[in-house]
């Protein structure tokens, strides 16, 4: 009985010794493929490049760093966001989710440029969970710094945010809220903030990103005396990915309460659209094929003739585009307008005089008077575009406002009800 309870003993010692180690392989699998995962939306341009990663793991812990390009592209010196994190692994009780978890990782963050390194008063906490998903809480204090070398000052209000990634990158859902963010150099500023974010999407099968997302930005100011400053005041931005079977919608509304720019003193913006029903899979082909190119792989990529050929390809697949509002004011006066623009899923062959001839569409505008001749003084074109459009009646006078009310089908344009013929190409 002795030798029984012995050897069970020595079993679980054995046990207690190896799993840590067998979890902590799983845990660094997990981590290097979230890496994989961020460079993979990087290839596409949807998020920054990580340009160093590495990973020294022990048997109860491990230590591991990432260094992020912040302004890869930019003529300016390289500028990286260095993730410096040590991971507990060993099987973890998991508070967020039924079961245990496999590692919790504590980072800390740091900007590197070519002069010197700042820490940053960021601490991040991440849970990663059994089934190879993770949770991260990321929370910020108040930043005031001078860098020594160029002269210019980083202030922060401080933030934080929930993040929730699925297991393998299936899905992310976020949600922070980050004070004001200002920098000062010279004469010249920028002013970001306060923000607050919020996000729920998951990859489809076609490895399109489905889901919501919201943004809104109090303010956003930059001075600069040598090329004029321009601020933006409230700016909201709201964004729906959907997927009806295999035709994909994408939905956005952006506002901004007030506009200033040396051109003009408080304006407004709203653009509300929605671009659907196209064909999913090919927009994820287009997608994949047209992912962002650097040096060699963009001198060699589709040149414009083909870049043709997959648009009309896709359109002759049908697609919506609809413009509910779009909508400008400034101190001169307003443009509003809507449109709808309608191809026909069995529009025929991906051939442009086809798809013109299958195309719908309609197009309502308010223009002011005041607003139209402010922007004809500096462009005489449009000055004389004007003129010969009232002339012929496609602008009509409505008060204060010229009006312009279009509909094209099967190859007819009218404006106002007045027909206006189009130079269609050769079939």
């Amino acid at each position: 009985m002795r030798k029984l309870i012995l050897l069970l003993v020595v079993v679980a010692a054995a046990l207690l010794l190896a799993v840590p180690r067998i979890v902590g392989a799983l845990a660094q699998r997990q981590v290097d493929d979230y890496v994989a995962t961020l460079n993979s939306a990087a290839a596409t341009g949807s998020g920054p490049q990580i340009t160093a990663h590495s990973y020294d793991r022990g048997w109860f812990e491990a230590h591991s760093s990432q260094r992020i390009a912040l302004n890869e592209g930019s003529d300016d010196a390289p500028v990286f966001l260095v993730v410096d994190s040590r991971i507990e692994h060993g099987l973890i009780l998991d508070d967020s989710s039924p079961g245990l978890g496999l590692a919790e990782v504590f980072s800390s963050f740091s900007l590197v440029d070519e002069d010197e390194r700042v820490e940053l008063p960021l601490t991040a906490t991440t849970r990663i969970h059994l089934n190879g998903a993770a949770s991260s809480f990321v929370s910020g204090e108040t930043i005031d710094h001078r860098f020594d070398e160029s002269g210019s000052r980083l202030r922060w209000d401080g933030g934080e945010m929930r993040l929730d990634i699925g297991a393998g990158g299936s899905s992310i859902a976020a949600n922070g809220s980050f004070g004001q963010l200002q920098i000062d150099q010279d004469e010249n500023s920028l002013t970001f903030g306060p923000m607050q974010l919020a996000g729920d999407q998951r990859l489809s099968t076609h490895q399109l990103w489905l889901g919501a997302s919201n943004l809104s930005i109090e303010k956003l100011a930059v001075a600069d005396p040598a090329t004029g400053s321009f601020q933006v005041q409230d700016f909201d931005f709201f964004s729906d990915a959907r997927l009806d079977g295999e035709r994909l919608a994408y939905a956005f509304v952006a506002e901004a309460a007030r506009i200033t720019t040396p051109a003009f003193d408080d304006g407004q913006l709203r653009i509300s659209m929605e671009l659907s029903d196209l064909h999913a899979e090919l927009a994820a082909g287009l997608r994949d094929k047209y992912a962002r190119q650097d040096g060699v792989e963009a001198a060699s990529g589709p040149g414009w003739a083909e870049m043709e050929a997959d648009m009309l390809n896709l359109l002759a697949q049908g697609g919506r585009l609809d413009i509910e509002k779009f909508f400008i004011a400034t101190e001169d006066g307003r443009l509003d307008a809507s449109a709808q623009l309608v191809v026909a899923s069995d529009a025929g062959a991906p051939v442009l005089v086809e798809l013109l001839m299958a195309l719908k569409g309609e197009i309502d505008l308010v223009v002011s008077k005041a607003l139209l001749a402010a922007a004809a003084e500096n462009n005489p074109q449009l000055a004389q575009a004007a003129s010969m459009l009232f002339k012929a009646g496609y602008l009509l006078e409505e008060n204060d406002d010229f009006v312009l009310k279009a509909a094209y089908t099967g190859g007819l344009l009218t404006i106002n009800g007045l027909p206006l013929p189009l130079p269609l190409p050769v079939r």
